[in-house]
C-alpha cells in the first residue's frame, strides 16, 4: 500500500513541477497517477484524496469520491469554484467547462443514485440570478426529472427555489399548475376508491347481520345446480352464500361451497402470510426505515398490526 501512495504523491509532484514549462509531461504525470487511481492496486484513499487536493488534481479527487460514493461533495466542489470565480469577478480559462455546467452534468449522473442532491442544485441554481439566467434551461430539465421520477412534492420544490428570493413564480408556474392537477386527479382517484369501499364493505357488513341472523328466514331462489348440472332436483344442498348443487355433485364429506373454497383458501392463505409477517420485527423495522409512512399503512391494511401477539413479546 505505501508504494502505491508514494507513487501516487511523486507523479502528482512530478506534474506540478512540469506544469509552468512543460505541460506534456505534466499531463503525462497526470495520466499515470489516474491509472493508479482508477486500477484495483491497494492505496490508501484518504491519502490519495489529501494529495490530489493539494496538488489542485481535479480529475482525481473527482475519481476518489465516486469511487467512495461520495457524490455530494463532487457537486460541492464545483459549487465553491463557481463562488470562487464569481467572487473574483474572473472567467473560465479558455477550454475548461464552467464549474456550474459541470454541477448539472454531475447532477445527472448521480440524481438517480442519490435524490438528496436535486434540493441542493435547486438551491445553487437560484442562488443569483446570473446562475439562473445561465441554466434556466438546466432549472427546467431538473423540475421536470424530479416530476417523472416523484422525487419531491410540489411545496417542497416551491420552499427551496423561495429561498434565495431569485427564481419568480413565472418561472415555475407551468410545472407547479401541471402537479397540483396531478395530484389533484390522484385525490379524486383515492376518493372514488374509498368511496367503492365503503359501499362494499356496507353491503358485507349487511350480509353478515343476515346471515348471523337466526330468526331471518332465508330465501333461496336458484333454480340451477351452481355446478352446472342442470335443473335442481332433490335432493338439493344450499350454502349460505346463495350457491346451490345437487347432492350427487358435491363429495361425500364436503361442508363447503365448492365455488366460495377457492376464494376462501386465499384468504386464509392470506392470513396465514400476515401472521408470518407479524413475526418478522426485522423486515418490518427494514421498511420502516426505508419508507415508513408507507410500510405502517400497508401493514394497517393487511392487519399486521392486529395479529394478536404471546404474552412477555415485547413490541
Amino acid at each position: 500500500m505505501a508504494v502505491w501512495n508514494t507513487l501516487i504523491e511523486l507523479y502528482l509532484s512530478l506534474s506540478a513541477d512540469y506544469a509552468k514549462d512543460k505541460q506534456d509531461l505534466a499531463k503525462s504525470m497526470q495520466s499515470k497517477a489516474l491509472y493508479v487511481l482508477k486500477s484495483p492496486f491497494e492505496f490508501d484513499s484518504t491519502h490519495a484524496l489529501l494529495v490530489c487536493s493539494t496538488k489542485q488534481f481535479t480529475e482525481g479527487l473527482v475519481l476518489l469520491w465516486e469511487k467512495l460514493g461520495m457524490y455530494e461533495d463532487i457537486l460541492r466542489f464545483f459549487m465553491d469554484k463557481e463562488n470562487e470565480l464569481t467572487a473574483s469577478n474572473s472567467q473560465t480559462p479558455t477550454g475548461e467547462v464552467r464549474p456550474s455546467a459541470e454541477v448539472s452534468r454531475y447532477l445527472q449522473r448521480y440524481g438517480e443514485s442519490d435524490p438528496n442532491l436535486y434540493p441542493l442544485v435547486l438551491r445553487f441554481l437560484t442562488s443569483t440570478p446570473e446562475l439562473l439566467q445561465r441554466h434556466t434551461s438546466d432549472l427546467t430539465g431538473i423540475l421536470e426529472h424530479i416530476e417523472e421520477g416523484k422525487i419531491m412534492p410540489p411545496l417542497a420544490v416551491v420552499q427551496v427555489l423561495s429561498r434565495n428570493k431569485v427564481a419568480s413564480v413565472g418561472l415555475v408556474k407551468p410545472w407547479l399548475l401541471r402537479r397540483i392537477s396531478e395530484s389533484k386527479n390522484e385525490i379524486d382517484s383515492d376518493r372514488r376508491l374509498i368511496d367503492s369501499y365503503r359501499s362494499e364493505t356496507a353491503a358485507k357488513l349487511k350480509d353478515i347481520a343476515e346471515l348471523s341472523d337466526p330468526d331471518a328466514p332465508k330465501m333461496f331462489h336458484t333454480s340451477q345446480c351452481s355446478a352446472g348440472d342442470g335443473p335442481l332436483e332433490l335432493p338439493v344442498v344450499h350454502f349460505m352464500c346463495k350457491h346451490s348443487y345437487h347432492q350427487r355433485c358435491l363429495g361425500e364429506h364436503e361442508t363447503e361451497c365448492p365455488i366460495c373454497a377457492r376464494q376462501h383458501s386465499v384468504i386464509r392463505q392470506l392470513r396465514r402470510d400476515n401472521e408470518r409477517l407479524a413475526q418478522q420485527h426485522d423486515v418490518f423495522l427494514a421498511e420502516v426505515e426505508e419508507n415508513g409512512f408507507s410500510a405502517i399503512a400497508t401493514a394497517f391494511s393487511q392487519g399486521i398490526l392486529n395479529v394478536p401477539r404471546d404474552e412477555g413479546v415485547a413490541l
